[in-house]
């Protein structure tokens, strides 16, 4: 299997990207940061031998190295961070964080290359945030002696014979696997030794409160009001086409607040059109210093999704009457009783905290809005500042996998 992935690779990374990268934006981009300067990869820039701790991301699996990487500083503020990243998506965002010393592209996962960047950098260990574990980095991290751990894993019990029979191959270099649940436990047992597996929890939490503690003025004021505010946060089309009869439907109960995912021109346009067809009154957050209950607010500015979490009651959660929801956890940590549509189970916090009685209500037909509606009027009307705490402490609970962690990858 190993000279197959090796044929495959090369094929993959040497002959077809090359002629072929251009026809993709996001792969021509991910293609071009890997290349040679001046006859220098990227990654053998910069000072030699920092004996960093390399943490590896896919792409937004950052978010889960981060709180990691908080609490790495805060006892060893000397220690160097090196993150690599796959796809570009995320880099921004990655480079600008002042936690992280040296930010590169993987390399190609190829002999030579890793070999030569081990030896460039001299690692003290290899950390894959959650998934997208390689061969030939792990392989190469393994022969040099330098420990190569995954954290915040999670594992479906359900694979075929051939996944199996992949997996098991490409994680053989793994020493140790940090799983979020019991549950997650005993799946990946099936695969490799119970004894390297340890449930310490999932380190996004520890972001997604920190990420909330900080405290983002808005530009816009919200006036008192005696009804409870709704937000719709990360909407699509498919979301607003069953939102938008409910809104109209509730504007005496609620004051809604509607954050589409893609704040560009023409879904704004398309959904403002959509808005004055069901006679649905609004006002652009961006034009407005004050908001009162009797208009929606459209949001049309990004950045602003967790601060308007916390001063909303209810929120649904876009993607969920479209292919699969966005992420549950900011809204469930504001203590808003979430609603979502019916593909929600790509999410594991969405399916955890839908067994919660109070916490995430999933409609079960995407066909109109009638069902969504039937819900909230069936749940909201009980909803106190009490409910609202208490959901807010059981995802507190769920904190703390990050200085677990810190304090296990420091022993190891």
């Amino acid at each position: 299997m190993t000279l197959l992935y090796r044929i495959i690779h090369f094929i993959t990374v040497r002959l077809l990207l090359p002629p072929l990268h251009p026809l993709n934006t996001k792969v021509s981009k991910g293609y071009l940061l890997r290349q040679k300067i001046n006859g220098v990869y990227p990654w053998l820039s910069g000072p030699e031998k920092q004996r960093p701790l390399w943490i590896h991301c896919a792409s937004g699996e950052f978010e889960y190295a981060l709180p990691l990487i908080r609490e790495i500083k805060k006892k060893s503020p000397q220690q160097k961070i090196m993150v690599t990243y796959f796809t570009p998506s995320y880099v921004e965002k990655i480079k600008v964080e002042p936690l992280v010393d040296m930010v590169f592209p993987a390399p190609w996962d190829e002999r030579s290359v890793l070999k030569e960047f081990i030896n460039y950098h001299q690692p003290k260990a290899l950390l894959y945030a959650r998934t997208d574990v390689w061969f030939e980095m792990s392989r190469q991290c393994h022969l040099a002696k330098i420990p190569v751990i995954v954290f915040s894993m999670t594992f479906q019990k359900k694979i075929n014979l051939m996944l199996r029979i992949f997996l098991k191959w490409r994680w053989q270099f793994v020493n140790r696997y940090f799983v979020v649940s019991e549950e997650d436990r005993k799946n990946l047992s099936q695969l490799v030794s119970d004894a390297a597996i340890e449930v310490v929890g999932d380190s996004r939490y520890d972001q997604c409160l920190f990420r909330l503690s900080l405290n983002k003025e808005l530009p816009v004021q919200f006036s008192s009001s005696n009804l409870k505010t709704f937000i719709a946060g990360s909407t699509w089309p498919e979301d607003e086409q069953a939102l938008l009869p409910v809104i109209q439907k509730t504007q005496d109960k609620f004051r809604w607040i509607l954050v589409p995912h893609e704040a560009t021109e023409s879904h704004l346009n398309n959904l403002k059109n959509k808005l004055l067809e069901h006679k649905i009154d609004f006002v652009l957050f961006s034009q407005i210093s004050n908001w009162s209950e009797d208009t929606v607010l459209l949001v049309d500015k990004v950045g602003f999704l967790a601060e308007l979490y916390k001063q909303s009651d209810f929120s649904f959660v876009g993607g969920s009457f479209r292919k699969q929801v966005h992420s549950v956890m900011e809204s469930l940590a504001c203590g808003c009783l979430t609603f979502v549509g019916p593909f929600y189970r790509n999410n594991r916090e969405a399916i955890e905290f839908s067994q919660v009685k109070g916490a995430l209500m999933p409609v079960q037909t995407a066909i109109d809005g009638e069902d969504l509606l039937k819900l909230i009027n069936e749940s909201t009307p009980e909803w106190t500042s009490a409910h609202k705490q208490h959901l807010q402490s059981l995802v507190i609970l769920k904190c703390g996998a990050s200085a677990l962690l810190a304090q296990k990858i420091n022993k190891i």
